[in-house]
């Protein structure tokens, strides 16, 4: 072998060193890899157990003896309905005696998914809730003592005295309670038997609740957040809620269940609680949208961008529910990232009934 094609020992040292700074640059990244993953692992934990926390003391028993957001299975079926709107005639047009609103005082309000682009200003005159105009019950009679004349008994309207004190406290929920470590709590979402048990915040923007807990504190789970540009108690035409998904499926981690027909059947309803009431909400769609062009309405500025709204839902869920679904309800919309393709979101939607329970 001649000189000039023997390996150099200055030339095989600089390899080995090159080697062994490489084999060390790795080591080091596997280490802070090791080290961050550890430190979410914990960060989740610590997220985990102050949401248990906070639904075991929002569930605790009151003192009245029942047990918050218990309710009887007769009333659970009753929420499901025979509707127009299903898959099958999802271009059928609502009811000729359905109430139309006004659409001079509607705006169409579109807010991006999960705060990721700036959201539009809200108009100044803001949807105010629909209420039934309370009618004075015709009086009642019961017998006198002496079992021969019958007095009117007088019933109290709605608005009086009585029912003044009782608007105090409409929820299951303390909400002056829980506002004392979340300020910004504007109700709580509950889906029995899931994950799904938690208070709602809205923030000046969709940013700070993605990465802190409702209390303010830091935290990689974030919070279901209420989109800012919705009015806070739930009166827009469609309130829409954000949450993480994560890997532990704690959030809306398994939102995504809803693809399956089966797991609509096992949970076909959600539970809000506001400060003003609580409301029973079936759910009648769940399907992705693409978070990068998909315009998330809060008010619907008439009945054919209602119509156009549902049908697009109902053809993109693959299960069919028997949910009555008009122009006029209110609707609740759960927003959670996923991951089939970029900028994915998977949305669940269901109707709040009119009458909370009280």
């Amino acid at each position: 072998m001649n000189e000039e094609t023997k390996p150099r020992p200055k030339r095989r040292g600089k390899i080995r060193l090159g080697v062994a700074l490489m084999l060390a640059l790795c080591l080091c990244a596997a280490a802070c890899l090791g080290c961050l993953g550890v430190m979410g692992l914990l960060e989740q934990r610590e997220g985990t157990a102050y949401y248990s926390s906070l639904a075991s003391a929002m569930r605790a028993e009151p003192e009245t003896g029942a047990t918050p957001g218990e309710r009887t299975p007769s009333q659970s079926e009753a929420l499901l309905q025979r509707t127009p709107w299903s898959a099958a005639s999802a271009d059928e047009a609502a009811p000729e005696n359905e109430a139309e609103k006004p659409e001079a005082s509607k705006a169409n309000r579109l807010a991006p998914p999960d705060g990721t682009a700036a959201l539009q200003e809200e108009p100044e005159n803001r949807k105010e809730s629909e209420r039934k105009a309370t009618a004075s019950p015709a009086p009642q009679t019961s017998e006198s003592p002496e079992g021969r004349e019958k007095m009117p008994v007088e019933i109290a309207a709605p608005l009086r005295e009585a029912d003044e004190e009782r608007k105090a406290n409409l929820s299951e929920l303390d909400f002056e309670a829980l506002r004392a470590d979340c300020p910004d709590a504007v109700g709580w979402i509950r889906i029995e038997g899931t994950v799904i048990d938690y208070p709602i915040v809205q923030g000046e923007d969709n940013i700070f609740y993605l990465k802190h807990l409702p209390d303010g504190t830091p935290n990689a789970a974030g919070s279901i957040l209420m989109d800012r540009v919705n009015a806070p108690d739930f009166s827009d035409d469609v309130t829409i809620l954000h949450g993480h998904h994560m890997r532990s499926g704690a959030m809306f981690g398994d939102l995504d269940e809803y693809k399956r027909e089966a797991y609509y059947l096992a949970h076909p309803t959600m539970r809000l609680f506001t400060p003003d009431g609580d409301y029973d909400v079936a759910i009648f769609a769940a399907y992705s949208v693409d978070g990068a062009t998909f315009a998330y309405p809060t008010v619907f500025s008439g009945e054919e961008g209602f119509t156009e709204f549902l049908n697009r839902a109902l053809s993109r869920t693959p299960w069919s529910a028997d949910v009555d679904v008009r122009y006029g309800d209110r609707l609740l919309m759960l927003s959670t990232c996923a991951y089939a393709y970029e900028n994915e979101r998977f949305l669940v939607v269901g109707k709040i009934l009119d009458e909370p329970e009280e």
